[in-house]
């Protein structure tokens, strides 16, 4: 069986490390360090799940605090942040620079403080570009990349059950695999739908690669919510993925 936790104290309740590898077998050893900085981060998410729930925001404070609360046309309209990025250090550290920027920094507890700051009710939140596909050409880091990140985004959300929800990445453009991930985090992680990029590895949406994919998820009895967000465009010059940017403008804003 293999050994999943390898710095993480064994006192410590992991009542999550089932979903981790060997219901797909999936071998999440391949992320070597992120493995392990990444399993801290949920543990620790799970462990501090006693953080307050800022889902009390009053009516009062959505008309007395920020720009959203203000767009609010009735005292008791709830409002839903549909576009926003959890960023993990772990996963920062894998992702430097995003559509040709640095990576913000970015905490849990902030981001809460922002929510009631701002009056917003629930947020439904995803990992932004370039999701699992940091490895680029390498089919098993990216599978397990994926569903360390849905972990980590489940994670998220069962500890702030009334305030958060999430969209679940899938490792394209490996279609089995993005079928066998989308199904784990929609039945099991309860994910309100699914993260697309605009390509996968230079591979477009309309691809009939991805037919598999889409066939599979029209084929579920639920109806599915596909968020897409722009990707760096790429194209292949030499068997090698290139960056297909001919303007002066960073990378992700060119498919927006």
């Amino acid at each position: 069986m293999l050994m999943l936790v390898r710095s993480i104290p064994p006192t410590r309740n992991l009542p999550f490390v089932r979903f981790f590898s060997l219901p797909d077998n999936i071998d999440l050893t391949v992320l070597g360090d992120t493995l392990d900085a990444a399993l801290t981060s949920i543990v620790d998410v799970y462990e501090s799940a006693s953080i307050p729930d800022n889902s009390t925001t009053t009516t009062a404070s959505r008309r007395s605090f920020g720009r959203f609360g203000r767009l609010a046309k009735r005292d008791d309209a709830p409002i839903v942040d549909v576009h926003t990025h959890a960023v993990p250090s772990w996963y920062k550290a894998l992702v430097p620079t995003t559509g040709g920027n640095p990576t913000p920094s970015w905490d849990i507890n902030t981001y809460l403080s922002f929510m009631a700051s701002e009056g917003i009710t629930h947020s439904v939140f995803s990992f932004s570009a370039p999701g699992a596909n940091v490895f680029q050409g390498a089919p098993l880091p990216t599978i397990a990349l994926a569903r360390l990140m849905n972990e980590q985004a489940a994670a998220y959300c069962r500890a702030n059950p009334t305030k958060l929800s999430f969209y679940a990445v899938v490792p394209l453009p490996y279609t089995a695999a993005a079928i066998v991930e989308a199904n784990y985090a929609l039945d099991v992680l309860g994910a309100s739908g699914i993260f697309l990029t605009s390509n996968f590895e230079g591979i477009y949406l309309g691809n009939t690669q991805f037919t598999p994919f889409f066939d599979a998820m029209n084929s579920r009895n639920d109806k599915q919510i596909f968020y897409i967000h722009p990707g760096t465009p790429y194209i292949k010059v030499n068997g090698k993925l290139v960056e297909a940017n001919p303007t002066p403008y960073p990378t992700g804003n060119i498919e927006f």
